[in-house]
């Protein structure tokens, strides 16, 4: 079943019920009037009999001749018994009070009139025949035309519908185009914020412009992994088959198999970078974890790696959150590590403080800084500035330590001025519940 077939369905349905609805309130409303009608006629009628009939002296004969007309009959009571009816007067119950009565579907009309000096009672009413007449006439017109008026709506609802869908089959064809040429970022067919089925469009042109930036970032991110992984695997090819292309002395080898343990670190560290920042976030193990411990043990390691480097702390004796211990170890590790080695023998300041529902990392270096262009990139996934390539980074300390703090409900700001030193600052909620 086809979403035009059901919206002309439901159009045609809604049509039904809005005929079902106006007949019965017409209907209702017909027999109102036709009571009402008939009640006046009836109070017409009682003025012409008590006209023609002298009921003071007692004589009353209640004929077609005596004041009655058409279809209305008549019965007079007088002391509760009574004095005359006429021939087709129906079964009506005696001494009722004065006034308009329903009686069966007929109206009846009760009057007190005055009888050799006593109140009396005439009754009026009508036969219900006059009342089927208009009714039936109703009801044919109503079988007539009520077809007739769901054979429109579901014409006009059917019309309607395809009028209304137009651009959904647009966005159809344009959804399965890009599925077949690949193209994400094209822009969608009435795109816009005037409607519902403009913001629809709208909406999948930007998811597709963001799956083709995440597939971009991918490409990229792979490239570079393949690139990275390639290196050391060729040193480490090149130095193999250098030293078993003829003897060498026992220094010789110990010498290359210190380069290719230099190379199987590198590789291990970035494989190690590369599993966490693919992690997945549903694998976090969150416990309470001391950054202040963190930052010190790393700032130890920073003074045994670099003696001439000043490397200083400053954090309170605890600053707890509940997050992933290896992750948050990470963190610190990869931004004093750094600053360390961009630090070029200035001091390096480690900074830790908790404020609020949250505990804020901050490593500075006084080193040369980087340019407004380089700190835009820094903390993409592989990205090197020329003057770093020389080292043994592979591009992913910041990008991880990024991912972290995302991870745990927190950012990473970067900030740096050329000939200024490079400032990075990790903020971490106290209480992190990782989304992403």
């Amino acid at each position: 079943m086809t979403l035009r077939f059901r919206l002309a369905l439901t159009v045609a349905l809604a049509a039904t019920l809005a005929v079902a609805l106006v007949a019965v309130v017409l209907f209702a409303a017909l027999n109102r009037f036709l009571f009402y009608a008939q009640a006046d006629r009836l109070g017409a009628a009682a003025r012409i009999v008590q006209a023609q009939q002298d009921f003071r002296s007692g004589e009353v004969r209640l004929t077609r001749t005596s004041g009655l007309t058409g279809d209305v009959e008549a019965r007079l009571e007088v002391l509760g018994a009574e004095v005359a009816r006429s021939s087709a007067f129906p079964n009506v119950k005696a001494n009722l009070p004065t006034g308009l009565y329903d009686v069966d579907g007929r109206p009846v009309l009760v009057q007190h009139v005055e009888v050799l000096g006593n109140v009396g009672t005439l009754t009026v009413t009508t036969n219900t025949r006059v009342l089927e007449a208009p009714r039936n006439a109703f009801g044919r017109a109503l079988i007539v035309t009520a077809p007739l008026a769901l054979l429109l709506a579901g014409l006009a609802g059917g019309f309607v519908s395809g009028r209304l869908l137009r651009p959904v089959r647009v966005l159809e064809r344009a959804a399965r185009r890009v599925g077949e040429s690949g193209d994400l970022e094209g822009p969608m067919p009435g795109a816009s914020q005037h409607d519902e089925l403009g913001r629809l469009a709208l909406a999948l042109q930007e998811a597709f412009r963001a799956v083709a930036a995440t597939r971009r970032r991918e490409t990229d991110f792979l490239r570079a992994a393949s690139h990275d992984l390639r290196g050391p695997l060729a040193a480490m090819r090149s130095r193999i088959g250098a030293t078993l292309a003829r003897p060498r002395d026992a220094a010789y080898l110990e010498r290359e198999l210190r380069e290719v343990d230099a190379d199987v670190a590198r590789l291990g560290r970035l494989a190690n970078h590369l599993l966490l920042l693919a992690r997945d976030p549903g694998s976090l193990r969150f416990v309470d974890v001391d950054v202040s411990a963190i930052a010190a043990n790393a700032v130890d390691r920073a003074r045994e790696r670099a003696p001439d480097t000043d490397v200083n702390l400053d954090a309170p004796k605890s600053a707890t959150v509940r997050g992933d211990a290896v992750l948050l170890e990470q963190l610190v590790e990869n931004l004093v590590s750094n600053a360390l080695k961009h630090a070029l023998g200035a001091s390096v300041d480690v900074v830790v403080r908790a404020e609020g529902d949250a505990v804020t990392l901050s490593v500075r270096d006084d080193g040369p800084g980087v340019e407004s262009g380089v700190l835009a990139r820094l903390g993409e996934a592989f990205y090197r500035p020329d003057a770093a390539r020389s080292g043994e980074g592979s591009g992913l300390g910041l990008a991880l330590a990024r991912r972290v703090a995302e991870l745990h409900g927190g950012t990473l700001v970067l900030q740096s001025a050329h000939g200024d030193g490079f400032t990075a600052t990790a903020t971490v909620r106290r209480e992190s519940v990782s989304t992403r």
